[in-house]
């Protein structure tokens, strides 16, 4: 059952959806991060570091991190910081124990500091 072609502006319907798609994404641009997915920790030492990544691998550059220490059966921060314009931090541990870095609602595996 033909309803006939349609046209607008001399083209198909879906290569004009398929060019008013490319033109209103044209002029989009990111600013600031994207959440935050993986985040990486090792201890070295007193001190915790590691890195905050999205979920292409990009780094999170200014993005606030905690230290957290194991206190019994919960976590309590620390210190804190802000990843570098490469994704990294490196942060003080006081003493030894179980620690593990929050940034946003991402924490990374818990280490062990001696």
């Amino acid at each position: 059952m033909g309803f006939g072609e349609y046209r607008i502006n001399g083209t198909s319907p879906t290569d004009w959806n398929e060019a008013k798609g490319m033109q209103a994404i044209c002029g989009v641009r990111l600013e600031g991060n994207r959440p935050a997915s993986r985040v990486t920790a090792a201890a070295r030492g007193r001190r915790v570091s590691g890195r905050v990544a999205d979920c292409s691998a990009h780094p999170l550059a200014g993005l606030a991190v905690q230290l957290q220490l194991q206190t019994g059966g919960s976590w309590r921060t620390v210190s804190s910081a802000r990843t570098s314009a490469g994704g990294t931090y490196s942060l003080a541990a006081r003493s030894g124990g179980t620690y593990r870095v929050r940034a946003e609602t991402r924490t990374s595996p818990s280490v062990r500091v001696r």
